[in-house]
């Protein structure tokens, strides 16, 4: 069970690592003034978001328990890319806003993204690593 958890996390992980670098993407071409693709960014971001979804089912019905100590570290680095992917895409969203990209009604409220209501999607507890 703990290597088909292990496969499953690996492809995960690689998951959140796109999306966080197609964040990191859309806020350079944001940032350097050049409007980007957006289309194109919808279409990469939809269809990795899909792969998220797969991925995530994986990695729940391979989830050990109980969780071993080893598998911590790299649980933590996913979530940790996790976080990342929010923050970027937080960024991006009000560098958007302030240049009158999207309207306002648009944007998901802060609360709907918090680091408790992400953690609890992925059933973790507050205080530790693992279910």
């Amino acid at each position: 069970m703990s290597a088909a958890f292990e496969t499953s996390l690996a492809a995960y992980h690689q998951v959140c690592l796109q999306l966080a670098d197609l964040s990191e993407e859309e806020g350079r071409a944001l940032e350097s003034g050049v409007k980007p693709p957006m289309v194109e960014i919808t279409r990469r971001r939809r269809d990795l978001l899909r792969e998220l979804a797969r991925t995530q089912s994986a990695v729940k019905a391979a989830s050990p328990v109980p969780f071993p100590d080893r598998l911590r570290p790299a649980l933590q680095a996913t979530l940790d890319l996790i976080q990342r992917s929010v923050r970027l895409d937080r960024q991006n969203e009000q560098w958007m806003l302030r240049h009158q990209m999207i309207p306002g009604d648009l944007v998901p409220s802060s609360a709907s993204r918090s680091p408790q209501r992400i953690r609890s999607t992925y059933g973790l507890r507050a205080g530790g690593i693992g279910p």
